[in-house]
């Protein structure tokens, strides 16, 4: 009998001890399971973040991207248009050149004379301003 209590002891100890570990998984759990439920609502957020940025601003930068500038269009001249002008051009008198004016340089007389002629004349007084 004694041995039988014993067992009995010794089993009753090692249910107290399997209840206690039991208890403390079960407290392991529901906080490992907060954290799991924290990153999970962090996770879906960011899933939602990315699905907004892949439909509007993504995904009008691709279109944007997509799009090239038109060429241009090749411009044609009008053949009566050239006519025209080269007509003009014809009777235009030619112009007169003067050699000898183009290949000297006028005298430093000229020159000063030229410059005089830029200056205020010292004869003319500024006109006097009203005094009030």
């Amino acid at each position: 009998m004694k041995s039988a209590e014993e067992a009995s002891t010794a089993a009753a100890a090692a249910a107290k001890e399997a209840s206690d570990a039991a208890h403390k998984a079960a407290a392991d759990l529901k906080k490992q399971g907060t954290q799991v439920q924290k990153a999970a609502d962090v996770c879906a957020g960011a899933e939602a973040d990315l699905a907004a940025f892949t439909k509007g601003a993504l995904a009008a930068y691709t279109e944007v991207e997509a799009l090239k500038a038109p060429e241009p269009a090749p411009v044609q001249e009008e053949p009566a248009a050239g006519a025209a002008v080269a007509q003009a051009m014809a009777q235009a008198p030619p112009a007169v050149e003067r050699a000898a004016s183009r290949t000297m340089l006028p005298s430093p007389a000229v020159l000063l004379q030229s410059a005089r002629n830029l200056l205020p004349s010292p004869r003319q007084a500024p006109a006097p301003s009203p005094s009030a």
